[in-house]
């Protein structure tokens, strides 16, 4: 070969790695869920595994945002989770939200955020 040749080279992996969920600390879930709203949390990971489950129900810093919510995801999610556990709320009572404010205040006293 020449000067001006050019030789290609393919590197092919001999074994590729991957690391699911279930295998990582929940300190680093956790840390992960900080960045991500209530509403995310929930429907993408309650119910995905047991290990998930409870990496959820031990979390203590949800960000509850109305804003994001649906009625029924509001519903679900207040079912599941104690008012101790949200660090971040807020609150909407509007026409995009009708009834949220309403069930809301069903599921959780004001005053267990004060």
């Amino acid at each position: 070969m020449g000067c001006g040749s050019s030789v290609k080279v393919h590197v092919i992996p001999e074994k590729t790695s991957s690391v699911k969920l279930d295998q990582l600390p929940i300190e680093l879930l956790h840390k992960i869920f900080d960045e991500l709203d209530i509403s995310h949390i929930y429907p993408s990971l309650y119910c995905a595994s047991k290990f998930l489950r409870h990496v959820v129900s031990l979390y203590n810093r949800f960000h509850f945002d109305m804003k994001l919510m649906s009625y029924r995801s509001l519903e679900y999610i207040s079912s599941n989770i104690l008012a101790e556990q949200i660090t971040s709320l807020t609150l909407v009572n509007d026409l995009d939200t009708p009834l949220l404010l309403d069930l809301f205040l069903q599921k959780f006293s004001l005053d267990a955020f004060i």
